[in-house]
């Protein structure tokens, strides 16, 4: 494989091995434990050897202890047009945020309570037609695989869950409140409290003291190593020591907890979404909640979900537009700083970054999927090519980003071969979605040639190599029009009064790009489903199956005149004798 690794075997009378496969394992774990997430990925298709190290537990669990696992945040939230909550999951680094495929991981049922670790998510209880549910899952964030773990003893909705250490190395899941009387079983303080060992992989009910048992807990938070803060639906207040098995009732309630959510811990400092667009705080001594100063320009926006990046900062998630139409939905990463402004303490948060990360239009969801690059040192990179089949199988191709540059002066015989791989992998039919992209479209045409021009003559060439790549008959071929469109997302693209980038001849790519992506999508031609079928090959070998019985029964009748003519003559060379 080019490029990223320089793995060779050395050829001889003997095959020697050199390089990485030259190392002990143990060294050969060690070196590809610094490799990012897309380059084991690549690695993996190398050889079986490395397919093997690159998803062992032995190299990701080495991974997780040198802190080199890349920082995926899986988030459960809202978002229009989506019925209900669903995961998604958001690379900080890379700033893209996506949906979890609900065959990878399916939506959470209500009321189900989550605990998160090193490697996946623990989902723990719910409603299953309206009654709570024992069953506990775990998603594998490594392996993208869901398992069934032990169910609770206690069926459970509306639960606290979460993970603590004990004696700083042993970890249990405690789980409590959420329990409803069922099957003549009546929740009381002998079941209102269970545990999860990791070691012997099972439930034990905790026998706890405590002033109330309420039905639902609305916010928890774990508080050192062995306390549990809790606010129920009424606002209750509870301490749980997990130590102690013990709890203790506040003696004042949380005030409007309905309107306080997604409460999280930074550096022992209490915080949470509010309504209108506000970032609440309040120490874990005083119930008297302050705004974070300094995200007054969210306060027009519709937050949608906090989340922690570290002690010290978080993520926020918001819509413009209406909560009920969402039209783009924006991530932010806020720094958190405390003041002391004379004897009053302050709370500034300070926007390190944001950016959309998606947009809905017209009652559509844009999910732009981002592939390896198909040329590699200069030919079609079949492997890239595999590997996208690999990732969309089960999914639809609504629409085929088929993005090239603009300030090229002319096309050559490997943009045909990747179009002609293209049609190979996905059909023809794949040409009727597609979108040709022309990317630097924020560019000084030569020889005086106006914008207009130069960007026809761009676009003529590459929708006659498409054609000619794909060997689509002239009127398929115009019956498909591939609509093109430009894009530039630099910093040197120029803005309009409405501050969005615009071309230079004065068009706003980005709305433009969108509606463009929705025409195609809702064109009326069939989208691609990519199944097992497709990703194996399979379609080849079908295409021909209605001729088989044609093609034997010819056979039969070539062979029979064959047979007859060789006993005819058979026949007249006897009588000759």
């Amino acid at each position: 494989m080019r490029g990223r690794f320089g793995i060779r075997g050395c050829i001889g009378k003997k095959k020697n091995v050199c390089g990485l496969l030259s190392l002990p394992d143990d060294v050969f774990v060690d070196c590809l434990a610094q490799l990012s997430r897309s380059d084991l990925v690549a690695l993996a298709m190398v050889s079986r050897r490395h397919r093997y190290i690159a998803v062992s537990r032995k190299l990701w669990a080495m991974r997780h202890r040198m802190d080199s696992v890349d920082p995926y945040m899986y988030v459960f939230m809202h978002m229009y047009p989506d019925p209900s909550p669903r995961w998604f999951v958001l690379h900080p680094v890379q700033r893209r945020l996506r949906r979890v495929h609900p065959r990878l991981f399916p939506a959470a049922l209500a009321g189900s309570c989550f605990v998160t670790t090193d490697s996946g998510i623990y989902t723990i209880g719910g409603l299953i037609n309206g009654k709570p549910t024992s069953e506990v899952t775990y998603f594998d964030c490594i392996d993208h695989a869901v398992y069934c773990i032990e169910p609770m003893k206690m069926p459970r909705s509306g639960a606290s869950a979460s993970l603590i250490k004990e004696d700083g190395k042993k970890k249990k899941i405690y789980v409590f409140g959420g329990c409803w009387d069922h099957d003549d079983v009546t929740a009381d303080s002998s079941n209102w409290v269970e545990a999860y060992d990791f070691e012997t992989r099972t439930w034990e009910f905790l026998s706890v003291s405590t002033p109330k048992m309420p039905l639902k807990i609305k916010e928890s938070m774990v508080m050192g190593e062995k306390r549990v803060y809790a606010v129920d639906e009424d606002g209750e207040l509870f301490i749980f020591s997990t130590s102690e098995c013990k709890f203790w009732a506040g003696e004042e309630k949380e005030s409007d907890p309905e309107n306080k959510n997604d409460w999280h811990l930074f550096d022992y400092t209490f915080f949470c979404r509010g309504v209108g667009g506000r970032i609440l705080w309040r120490s874990p001594s005083d119930l008297d909640w302050k705004e974070v100063k300094g995200l007054e320009e969210l306060q027009q926006q519709h937050i949608i979900k906090i989340c922690g990046f570290s002690v010290d900062r978080m993520a926020i998630f918001w819509s413009q537009g209406p909560a009920y139409q969402t039209l783009e939905l924006w991530v932010a990463e806020i720094s958190l700083k405390r003041h002391w402004v004379g004897e009053e303490l302050e709370v500034w948060g300070n926007i390190e970054w944001s950016v959309m990360v998606s947009r809905t239009m017209g009652g559509f969801t844009i999910n732009i999927i981002d592939t390896p690059g198909l040329v590699e040192a200069g030919y079609v990179n079949h492997q890239a090519l595999e590997l996208i089949k690999g990732f969309l199988v089960n999914r639809t191709i609504d629409v085929l980003l088929y993005v090239d540059r603009l300030d090229v002066y002319r096309v050559d015989e490997l943009d045909k071969q990747v179009v002609q791989a293209i049609t190979q992998t996905f059909g023809k039919e794949i040409w009727c979605k597609t979108l040709l992209v022309l990317t630097h479209a924020q560019f000084s045409p030569p020889d005086d040639l106006s914008y207009e021009i130069f960007s026809s003559k761009r676009s003529d060439s590459l929708l006659k190599t498409i054609r000619a790549g794909s060997k689509m008959r002239k009127q398929q071929f115009e019956d498909s029009a591939i609509e093109v469109v430009y894009a530039e997302n630099s910093g040197r693209c120029s803005k309009n009064d409405k501050e969005e980038k615009a071309l230079p001849n004065g068009e706003a790519w980005i709305p433009n790009l969108v509606k463009a992506i929705t025409d195609v999508a809702t064109n009326q031609k069939k989208a691609i489903h990519v199944d097992k079928k497709m990703v194996d090959g399979s379609y080849s070998d079908e295409k021909g199956k209605k001729l088989i019985p044609l093609i034997i029964a010819a056979q039969w009748f070539v062979v029979k005149m064959i047979q007859g003519a060789i006993k005819n003559d058979i026949k007249i060379s006897g009588k000759a004798r």
